[in-house]
């Protein structure tokens, strides 16, 4: 195989299995299309010879656009039947890729629930038909585009680590642009005004137990989660000894435990949440739970709300759910500190993601008018 290079692409020039001659348009990359003919070149040999292809021959064919792949098969240089294992051959690999790389366990798991549930409906990753898969996933499954764009990324990073893997050129999935979540978000949330958390945390801590919990320890689970925008899941693994009393008073979020990029934090406690705190877990023994919080805490807030006659959706429809205690946190401290120090609290890796959980009251506006 020659190749020759005219107006600014590689061209291939050469004979397939038959003896007819091509002539044949590559990349403008010289490499890639080096990569590319040498892959030819083996399948023509093998082809000649009358012998199957190798498993790293049909998995380089899957990873191939479909319009490629349509090419090849218009020869006959690939039959129909021999067009490459299907991409869920490649899954469990895949999974074991991911795990190898010390991501979330979580993540992991979702990315290849994503992966498989796709697959089942299109097994090819071709990016019309998984298009029209996103579509009816948001249309007839009622999921948000933000599911749509995270089965999306989850797709488009098997895809890229298959590319890596074969040594296919061009990722067949790179073209496709997440959506604008904002136009399809169905539950915004809301923070809490000051005047309505110090009402809930009034009302909390004198009311019954419910959902597992007296008000005492619902009462501090709420003001962890509102000061340092603690997430229920990280609140349920903290035990006693997580917890430093001192001149530096703080709370410890181990790597097992902190499901945000798996990194121990140390956070600051104000003296007086660690007074408090102090006295919370005073008799508690050291591998104690001091927030035993249950599934469902959106239910157990709703129930306190409903108590302290606080409603649950603000005048705009946006909802106030525990996950709203976190963007409370942020919020209230983005007004009083810069916003890498939010980021800092918030453990997130980028900042643009922090920009989100920072809200703007009309008050707030309202006061940089008049200044």
């Amino acid at each position: 195989m020659h190749l020759l290079r005219r107006d600014g692409k590689w061209y291939a020039d050469f004979r397939d299995h038959t003896g007819v001659r091509r002539y044949w348009v590559l990349f403008s990359d010289k490499r890639a299309s080096e990569r590319y003919a040498a892959r030819i070149d083996a399948i023509v040999a093998r082809r000649i010879a009358s012998e199957p292809l190798d498993r790293e021959q049909l998995e380089w064919l899957t990873g191939l656009p479909r319009q490629q792949r349509d090419k090849l098969t218009g020869i006959d240089l690939v039959g129909p039947g021999m067009a490459g294992l299907p991409p869920s051959a490649d899954l469990d690999d895949y999974e074991a890729w991911m795990d190898s790389q010390d991501l979330h366990p979580r993540h992991v798991s979702a990315s290849v629930y994503a992966i498989r549930r796709c697959l089942a409906k299109v097994p090819a990753l071709d990016p019309d038909a998984v298009a029209g898969y996103l579509k009816r996933l948001r249309v007839d499954d009622k999921r948000t585009v933000a599911t749509s764009n995270r089965h999306l990324g989850a797709l488009k990073a098997f895809c890229a680590w298959r590319q890596r893997r074969n040594g296919v050129d061009v990722n067949p999935l790179s073209g496709m642009a997440m959506l604008n979540e904002e136009l399809g978000r169905v539950h915004e949330r809301t923070i809490f005004t000051k005047a309505q958390l110090a009402k809930l945390l009034k009302y909390v801590r004198a009311a019954a137990d419910h959902h597992g919990m007296t008000g005492e320890q619902r009462y501090w689970a709420y003001r962890m989660a509102s000061e340092l925008g603690l997430l229920a899941g990280e609140m349920r693994k903290l035990t006693v000894t997580d917890f430093t009393f001192g001149k530096k008073p703080s709370v410890r979020l181990s790597a097992a435990a902190a499901p945000k990029r798996r990194t121990t934090h140390v956070l600051p406690l104000s003296r007086v949440t660690a007074r408090g705190l102090r006295r919370y877990v005073k008799g508690m023994k050291p591998g104690d739970h001091p927030f035993p919080l249950q599934a469902r805490t959106s239910k157990m807030l709703y129930a306190d709300l409903a108590g302290a006659k606080i409603p649950h959706r603000d005048a705009h429809g946006r909802f106030r759910d525990f996950y709203s205690l976190r963007h409370t946190a942020l919020t209230n401290l983005a007004q009083t500190s810069p916003l890498h120090v939010v980021k800092a609290l918030a453990r997130h890796r980028n900042i643009t993601t922090t920009q989100r959980y920072t809200h703007a009251t009309e008050d707030d506006i309202r006061a940089a008018m008049n200044r």
